[in-house]
């Protein structure tokens, strides 16, 4: 991976720039190695950028940007010689950044004016508006050319933060930049896009070809997932008129932390195109940007929606706020969609089963006690030594359920019961530890059964019969003796 000394040498460079003048490089950078000599050039009849920093040559980075065009990206070492108007004639753009000190830096910054006059675009990148350390000058710098000026650095690392509302961020999602230059728009400068700390990510100027990349070049490229070649590639390409577009990014998450696939869709009623969908995963960071054209002046109306999701859990668009905005002509909107967990249930229910006569005797009622790992949301619950637990005497027929909170993910539960009477016999059926998800549910039965043996206890009827039954069998043995 390429690398840079660390942050304190740096911002110690920064500041004796600025008492002494002038210095030799704005940051050590040991990825580039020594100078080379600068392969020829080799413009095509397709869409060519000279990259012309002063710095050594980055191949990676070249082909990073090649990759995006229709043509080459040629290298010129700006440290040693200053392009003239017709070295730059044969290309459609230049991008250039700076490290060391240009070999003429104003005059360089006077052909790429001219340059931007004869119809080419210029990408500005690290450390051009730099003026502590070493930095572009000439007409290009000034309010006719460059949409920002400059002065200082931030020396810190932020990420893009997905708001570019023009071509110049189409397709880009990921980038981030250490040497990112403290900026403020100038003359008719337009912003797109910031970095994460609110620092201007670019900026153009309507009818000017000049677009100023912040820290591109200056940060080496990370990976496939790194936007800023691309950005360079469509500045490049789009920098006199970047189109002005509508970007709606879609984020999903659910809750307890899955990642089920739902389908989201935009839909405007003016503007192209009307409709799209596309199918995201929750918890995925980046989502989905939808892109809308041609908004008229008058503006659109644009909604998000979602379908497909599983069934247990509400759905939540911008915390309540909704997806929904009015009088759209440009700019970048979020909708972020979480889909909350619907509370679990577990019902517990109570069934008894006396067999013979003697129920009268017998209290059917059981002491039930629900417990989870999860928050039980039921009034009278309570929490004890990280278990909550719900509890109530249940007769026959009767039920207790528990309204339990899976929000965060799936919760434990079981129940029990407590007879104080002698010759119940209990079973339960679906009762031990049972997983609860979102919204689901889950039943437990405990059944009580008594069993009366020997002689059965007898009704007040029977209970008179059996006396009569005794006074007779006395009487016959009475007459019998006398």
């Amino acid at each position: 991976m390429k690398t840079l000394n660390k942050l304190n040498t740096i911002v110690a460079l920064a500041l004796l720039s600025m008492s002494v003048g002038a210095q030799e490089k704005n940051v050590d950078i040991d990825y580039l190695g020594p100078a080379e000599p600068a392969p020829a050039l080799a413009p095509t009849a397709g869409f060519d950028i000279l990259y012309a920093p002063s710095e050594s040559d980055d191949p990676a980075f070249r082909a990073a940007i090649e990759a995006f065009v229709d043509g080459n990206v040629d290298y010129w070492d700006a440290r040693s010689a200053t392009p003239s108007l017709d070295d730059l004639e044969g290309y459609e753009c230049v991008m250039t950044w700076a490290n060391f000190a240009y070999e003429d830096n104003e005059t360089f910054g006077d052909n790429l004016a001219a340059f931007a006059d004869a119809g080419g675009s210029v990408v500005l990148g690290a450390f051009a508006a730099y003026t502590s350390g070493n930095f572009l000058s000439g007409d290009i710098m000034g309010p006719g050319y460059s949409p920002v000026t400059g002065g200082l650095n931030h020396f810190s690392d932020s990420a893009y933060a997905g708001d570019g509302v023009t071509a110049i961020h189409d397709g880009v999602t990921d980038y981030d930049a250490t040497f990112r230059d403290i900026l403020t728009l100038q003359g008719g400068g337009v912003q797109d896009g910031s970095y994460e700390d609110d620092e201007i990510a670019a900026a153009y100027q309507p009818g000017v070809a000049v677009v100023y990349a912040n820290g591109a070049g200056g940060q080496p490229i990370d990976g496939d997932d790194k936007d800023h070649p691309r950005l360079v590639a469509n500045a490049c390409q789009t920098a006199a008129e970047p189109e002005v577009v509508a970007r709606f990014n879609v984020t999903k998450t659910f809750s307890d932390g899955i990642d089920a696939e739902v389908d989201v869709m935009l839909s405007c009623n003016t503007g192209l195109p009307l409709e799209q969908t596309f199918t995201i995963a929750g918890g995925d960071p980046e989502g989905v940007t939808f892109v809308v054209t041609e908004i008229g002046e008058a503006g659109a109306t644009c909604e998000v929606t979602e379908s497909g999701a599983p069934d247990g859990y509400t759905t939540v668009l911008n915390g309540g706020d909704g997806c929904t905005w009015e009088d759209v002509t440009v700019g970048y909107f979020s909708c972020e969609i979480d889909n909350v967990a619907n509370p679990a249930t577990y019902t517990v229910e109570k069934e008894w089963a006396v067999f013979q006569d003697g129920g009268d005797v017998v209290i059917p009622l059981a002491d039930v006690l629900i417990e989870c790992d999860s928050v039980i949301l039921n009034d009278d619950a309570w929490f004890d030594d990280g278990t909550w637990y719900l509890s109530e005497y249940l007769g026959d027929g009767e039920s207790l359920m528990a309204y339990v909170d899976v929000t965060d993910g799936p919760a434990e539960c079981s129940a029990t019961e407590d007879i104080d009477q002698s010759g119940v016999e209990s079973v339960a059926l679906g009762c031990s530890g049972t997983t609860l998800s979102a919204g689901g549910s889950h039943t437990c039965t405990f059944t009580n059964t008594v069993f009366f043996e020997g002689i059965p206890t007898l009704s007040q009827y029977g209970l008179a019969l059996l006396v009569l039954l005794t006074l007779g069998v006395g009487f016959v043995g009475l007459r019998r003796f006398v």
